[in-house]
């Protein structure tokens, strides 16, 4: 399928310097507004070349604009969003539907990264983005230059990613990509059981036990001779590994031994010198706790009983088949993954393999922002689809949608996360008096790891930094000159004020540190606020979180 790609450069009021577009067949076109180009589109849909666009974040930035300039005049327009970012939109003015892609949902990284990851003929190109606007209006051959070369190597990157896995069209994000793959080569002869259809208390023992990564501050403070490592692929190694419950599924009030299930549960750890085992969705969100409540899978219920938890195990629901059903997926990315370390099939092979597993827990009811005609309304209205106005000027709904969902089977997803948390959990019980930090597939400890479990196949731990280092609690952390702080910008092109070491030791102490950062608003805010997307200094007050972990050593 054609497609063009799309950037545009604005200056710091957000105002627009130039809209710029490419493809194969026509080249590149350049527009001063988004007016213009609303213009060009009304004139040439027809075109196969013209009906889809990408761009790269576009659904931070690029688009933000354009539906800003142009939803106060469009009549008909749509747009799904995941958290503040759009994931696709459309306008729908025309005789035929003008599509819009973001390509960091599909391939993540910044352009520059993809185009050398890809080897493309026209690399991305730098320029001082501080002084654009001044560029622009005095340097016009330079400015051309950088936005031609955006456009021109995006393209090239989107069409060589299309060629690596012979795809007829750019696909909207990488897991239903994933997802398709694996039902059309991959997914063997057995039948999933179908969640869509449960009842109420089925559904909700289904939410109740799907959770995700173990995030924990075992030790809050500042320690020295950390050493990080990370598991090479947890989420892929769980998947080939281990057997996954298939249909059918029977209910029932008692726990069978040696099916696989998941079951309402209590469970009470007397044994407080290892971290928690099992956990609750609590205020501190998943919360490892000592003590506690809810619905857990047989392979967690089986790791508690191991442990000596005691558990009393009540209502579930049970599966006396099992299979391993992602053993030749995992194989065949994998290995074609570390058949091409040095080129972009390494990268696109990781995708596909950490994206799939979560594509089974989609929810078949969201919301999407549309522009509605009164004849629209009086449809929703007969057909029960809930819609209330969002923007009066813009003429934008936030309506409510519900889909039926091709893999309902939520609970692969819960058995794989479930799975990825009892394999760390092995090596937080035998490393419990090293123990400083965890998230998800990482464990930072002071000491070594045992040689044994170190090396490069699945599964495996491979060393990552090592050194000094102060946590202040769940993705709050620095050792060497690595950090993460959870909600603040701390590396990237835009700018940012960095945090230090004694910025985290004065958060430690219980100071509270101001740091200044760029970014751009979402589309929600823009709407909300009536003012364009622009570059916004905004100022974040950081502090050490209260919870860390209930570990009792912690």
């Amino acid at each position: 399928m054609k497609y063009s790609t799309l950037d545009i450069e604005t200056g710091k009021k957000g105002n627009v310097l130039q809209i710029r577009i490419y493809n194969k067949d026509f080249g590149i076109s350049s527009f001063d507004t988004w007016d213009e180009f609303y213009t060009f589109l009304s004139k040439n849909n027809h075109l196969p070349c013209y009906r889809q666009f990408i761009a790269h974040n576009g659904g931070r930035f690029d688009y933000v604009s354009m539906l800003y300039e142009l939803l106060p005049f469009t009549w008909s327009a749509s747009i799904i969003m995941t958290g503040s970012g759009i994931i696709v939109c459309s306008i729908n003015d025309f005789k035929r539907r003008i599509t819009f892609k973001d390509s960091i949902m599909v391939m993540r990284g910044s352009l520059k990264y993809l185009c050398e990851t890809f080897n493309v003929e026209t690399p991305k190109s730098d320029i001082d983005i501080e002084n654009i606007e001044e560029i622009f209006h005095n340097n016009r051959e330079e400015f051309d230059y950088y936005l031609d070369n955006d456009v021109i190597s995006l393209f090239q990157v989107c069409e060589a990613f299309q060629e690596k896995l012979n795809l007829k069209s750019f696909p909207i994000t990488i897991a239903s990509l994933a997802m398709k793959i694996y039902y059309d080569k991959f997914k063997p002869d057995y039948q999933f059981f179908d969640t869509s259809k449960l009842d109420t208390r089925d559904a909700d023992l289904m939410d109740l036990s799907y959770a995700g990564g173990r995030v924990e501050v075992f030790r809050k403070g500042e320690h020295a001779g950390v050493n990080s490592y990370d598991v090479n692929s947890l989420y892929p190694f769980v998947m080939k590994e281990n057997y996954f419950p298939v249909f059918p599924a029977i209910r029932g009030k008692e726990y069978v031994e040696g099916d696989m299930g998941i079951y309402e549960c209590s469970f009470k750890q007397d044994n407080k010198g290892i971290p928690p085992c099992l956990w609750i969705k609590g205020e501190n969100g998943l919360e490892f706790a000592y003590e506690g409540s809810g619905c857990y899978t047989s392979v967690e219920i089986e790791q508690a009983k191991k442990y000596g938890l005691d558990i009393n195990v009540g209502y579930g629901i049970f599966f006396p088949k099992k299979h391993k059903i992602f053993e030749k997926y995992v194989d065949h990315f994998y290995s074609l993954r570390l058949s091409n370390k040095e080129n972009a099939l390494n990268m696109i092979c990781k995708f596909l393999l950490n994206s799939l597993y979560g594509k089974f827990a989609e929810r078949p009811d969201g919301t999407m922002l549309a522009q509605l005609t009164d004849k629209e309304k009086n449809v929703y209205i007969k057909k029960g689809i809930g819609f209330s106005e969002y923007s009066e000027k813009m003429n934008l709904y936030l309506v409510e949608t519900a889909r039926k969902i091709k893999h309902p089977h939520k609970y692969i997803s819960i058995f794989t996360t479930a799975y990825a948390r009892c394999y760390m959990y092995d090596f937080l019980v035998k490393y419990a008096d090293k123990l400083v930090y965890m998230d998800t597939d990482s464990i930072h400890m002071t000491g070594v790891m045992d040689e044994e479990f170190i090396g490069p196949e699945l599964g495996q731990f491979k060393p990552e930094y090592s050194g000094l280092g102060v946590y202040n609690g769940r993705k709050q952390y620095i050792i060497d000159k690595t950090l993460r702080f959870k909600g603040m910008r701390t590396q990237g092109n835009l700018f940012h004020e960095k945090i230090t070491y004694e910025d985290f030791k004065e958060m430690l102490d219980g100071k509270i540190v101001t740091k200044a950062y760029d970014t751009f608003p979402a589309l929600k805010t823009v709407i909300k606020k009536g003012e364009p997307c622009k570059l916004t200094r905004t100022s974040k007050h950081l502090k050490s979180s209260d919870f860390t972990s209930n570990m009792v050593s912690a």
